[in-house]
């Protein structure tokens, strides 16, 4: 069977413990966990970016907008082609399940999106969009934070694909969801 729209890729960063790393309107705290050329490699292979509300304020929040490709912002408190944006031509809202997503993405003809958050990819992964989910593990202790799934997602198998080692220590793994290859 033919899919209709993107196939969907996944990244969390988390801290040793399991902990997320998770953007904040603050600042990027990847970047402040180590995981930041994981991220830049893993946005790297993507022709559209899926984030939550808390991504994008984060990324308006840096200096100059980090991201070359489309970003497609899923969150009914953010106002399509908010004027304080820096990429407004590249940014769009969609409010919705990840299904409307998806229609959107489809619309526009994309191919490979990446979505990034706790709450935006576990969204996905509970709709069974993701083909694959690359888990960035930062070498620190977290200490609190949201754990990587949270009770009610349920049990889902993962088949390791590959697993990079980066300079700065994060380990970056990559599974294929489903336990498909």
């Amino acid at each position: 069977m033919k899919r209709r729209g993107p196939e969907y890729h996944a990244f969390l960063a988390c801290f040793a413990d399991g902990a997320l790393v998770e953007a904040t309107a603050e600042g990027n705290a990847s970047a402040d966990a180590g995981s930041d050329e994981a991220y830049e490699a893993f946005v790297a292979g993507m022709d559209v970016l899926v984030l939550g509300r808390p991504g994008y304020e984060a990324a308006l929040a840096t200096a100059r907008w980090p991201y070359a490709l489309p970003v497609v912002v899923l969150s009914a408190a953010v106002a399509g082609g908010d004027a304080g944006s820096p990429a407004i031509d590249t940014v769009s809202v969609v409010s919705g399940r990840p299904s409307v997503v998806t229609a959107v993405l489809a619309a526009q003809g994309a191919r490979r999106a990446g979505v990034a958050g706790g709450e935006t990819v576990r969204r996905f992964l509970a709709a069974g969009l993701v083909s694959t989910l690359t888990l960035a593990r930062a070498p620190r202790l977290g200490g609190s934070g949201q754990p990587l799934v949270e009770a009610g997602l349920g049990e889902i198998p993962l088949l390791h694909l590959e697993t990079i080692d980066f300079p700065s220590g994060v380990v970056q793994s990559v599974y294929a969801v489903g336990g498909a290859g």
